[in-house]
């Protein structure tokens, strides 16, 4: 989302960008929504702070247009990354505490002081192997993630990755590093505004894109039966 919706100038006193960054160079250098953005030591960061910057993360943007580059006055964190499946490892101590999920890998998820827990657990301890989980929260790299909420869940072997698309070549889509194989998706579990087919979803889906598929869990791989383009408000 961009306010104005059309950038039509190279100037304004004030302008705001949402959604998932999709350039980054730097935490003082990215793009939003096709839109550079600058950070300075006078930009102010709210729900999480300049390091957590990274591509994918989710966030609204708002400053001055200057030749066409945004510099950030503030900067909000949204959470865009939902996880649910096994745990397939748990580190409930040291330094980072963190854990795995089947059928996702290389997907890391760490928490932190701020992470709430549910579904009658407290604590990361309190979470073990095999244990079906579901996790919110936001990007922190290419496959890790910083949880605001960890939810202990009945079992189940539903498997659901939603995040900004890294890359898309038709069948696969990649988010969080874990490549979404789709040709086990029928074209009427294809969804989205003007989403209707595996080739529609390919023609419209892009690096940043915001995604959620669903599959089942056999034991050994995913096998996915759904993909939807999630919408700005979603």
């Amino acid at each position: 989302k961009v306010e104005p919706e059309v950038i039509n100038v190279a100037n304004a006193d004030e302008i705001e960008v949402e959604g998932a960054i999709t350039l980054f160079t730097s935490s003082t250098s990215f793009t939003v929504n096709g839109v550079p953005v600058v950070t300075n030591s006078n930009t102010n960061f709210e729900g999480g702070v300049a390091g957590d910057l990274a591509f994918g993360v989710e966030v609204e943007v708002e400053g001055s247009l200057t030749n066409g580059v945004l510099t950030a006055k503030e900067v909000s964190f949204r959470d865009n990354v939902e996880i649910e499946g096994d745990a397939a490892t748990v580190t409930s101590g040291g330094v980072t505490p963190n854990l795995t999920v089947s059928g996702l890998p290389g997907v890391t998820v760490f928490v932190n002081a701020q992470t709430q827990f549910k579904g009658g657990i407290s604590n990361l301890g309190q979470l073990f192997v095999g244990n079906h989980l579901r996790v919110r929260g936001r990007p922190t790299g290419a496959n890790t993630v910083i949880a605001a909420e960890v939810e202990k869940r009945s079992a189940a072997p539903q498997v659901i990755l939603e995040g900004a698309v890294q890359s898309a070549a038709n069948p696969n889509v990649t988010v969080l590093g874990v490549l979404i194989d789709t040709s086990s998706i029928s074209d009427s579990n294809f969804n989205g505004s003007g989403v209707n087919s595996s080739a529609a979803f390919f023609a419209t889906v892009k690096v940043g894109t915001l995604v959620k598929a669903q599959g089942d869990w056999n034991g050994s791989s995913v096998v996915w039966s759904e993909i939807e383009i999630e919408g700005e408000d979603d």
